[in-house]
């Protein structure tokens, strides 16, 4: 790195810096009545000791069970969490709501780093993702972002030389499945079937245990109640938007219909899903670099699903620095154009705190990087 670089690069830790004093302040000064989304996985933990785990997708009850562990929350988060997140999460009943968050927070951002770590190897990339803002958003709401995206991490570097480990990883990915929807492409490009049937074989494990434990009707429950959520979902796409990373939410934010926004998502999820098949059917014939493909891929996700939002993004994090990576190797310098891709990325996630509406950064951004991923992943070797 020269000296140019290395002003730049401080330049932007210093920034982060400033951007996460602000929001840790502003999160201590309204903590008392803060209610980040943490607290409906909490809630959530907490009903299962004292109801039966099907009631959990009752959002009537599961709602006046919020309420009651705060009066002054009055509204609900909903559970649309599949039956093996459930049991996942059925220790933080246990802590005070405080302590859960330390622990929950705390040990995914571990699992986090550590997958960032095996993937960038690099003590300053891992330092800008422990600084950026989509962390700091995401350790603040509690949310699934980090586990997520340690998993999907570990799924692609653990293919085929431990299938085992990646099948697990992609297995407990479908806590959220809409984030692993080009996995199968992947899969099926690079022929690794060892992967698709450990994969299928702790799918079905995990069924089976969820099922002993909450009950065996819980999946049939889970899959009803994905319905009603996906017209709950509808019902608050107007406060949503702002949160969403997707196609979809960058259409209907800048003024189109729904029915242009599921045109324009269906059409991208088909070039996506081509050009990621094309980049792991280069790497499986030696034609492609691999870690290109794991960029594109971590990137894409997000931009093949019309159901994401922007806490749900530090793997496309790990992605731009992926990228990044690549452009430091000789004879592979990253253009102006190309850097301004990542660095955009990275601050995007900023605009959703903004009281007054502001295009839909992060999909335009996740967009921008993509293109030029591809561009680079494509060009003849």
């Amino acid at each position: 790195m020269n000296s140019a670089e290395r002003r730049f690069a401080l330049f932007i830790l210093a920034a982060f810096l400033a951007v996460d004093a602000i929001l840790i302040a502003a999160t201590a000064a309204s903590w008392a009545a803060l209610d980040p989304d943490f607290f409906g996985i909490w809630a959530t933990a907490r009903f299962l000791q004292s109801h039966p785990a099907a009631e959990v997708y009752d959002s009537t009850a599961l709602g006046a069970f919020q309420q009651s562990l705060r009066p002054h929350f009055t509204a609900v988060y909903p559970a649309p969490y599949s039956p093996v997140f459930l049991l996942a999460i059925r220790p933080l009943a246990w802590l005070p709501y405080g302590g859960a968050h330390l622990l929950w927070a705390g040990v995914t951002l571990a699992a986090f780093l550590g997958a960032g770590w095996a993937v960038l190897r690099r003590v300053d990339f891992l330092i800008i993702l422990l600084l950026a803002p989509v962390t700091m958003l995401n350790a603040i709401y509690g949310q699934t972002g980090f586990l997520t995206a340690a998993l999907l991490i570990a799924a692609l570097l653990l293919m085929p030389a431990r299938p085992w480990l990646a099948g697990l990883s992609l297995a407990v990915l479908c806590i959220k499945p809409q984030l692993a929807l080009l996995m199968p492409l992947v899969l099926l490009a690079r022929r690794d079937g060892k992967t698709i049937a450990t994969t299928t074989l702790w799918l079905a494990a995990l069924a089976v245990l969820s099922g002993a434990v909450l009950g065996w009707s819980i999946w049939w429950d889970w899959l009803v109640t994905l319905a009603s959520h996906g017209q709950f979902i509808a019902q608050s796409r107007d406060q949503l938007i702002g949160i969403m990373a997707t196609i979809t939410a960058a259409v209907l934010s800048l003024g189109g219909g729904l029915m242009l926004a599921q045109l324009l998502q269906l059409g991208a999820a088909l070039v996506m899903g081509a050009i990621v098949w094309i980049a792991w059917r280069r790497v499986d014939k030696n034609l492609g670099d691999k870690n290109l493909a794991m960029a594109a891929t971590m990137v894409g996700t997000f931009l093949l699903t019309p159901y994401g939002f922007v806490y749900d993004t530090p793997v496309a994090m790990v992605g731009a620095l992926l990228f990044l990576r690549h452009g430091r190797a000789p004879n592979a310098a990253l253009s102006g154009l190309e850097l301004a891709a990542v660095i955009f990325l990275l601050i995007a996630p900023l605009c959703i705190l903004s009281a007054v509406p502001q295009p839909p950064a992060t999909p335009i951004a996740l967009l921008i990087l993509f293109a030029v991923i591809t561009r680079r992943m494509l060009r003849p070797v």
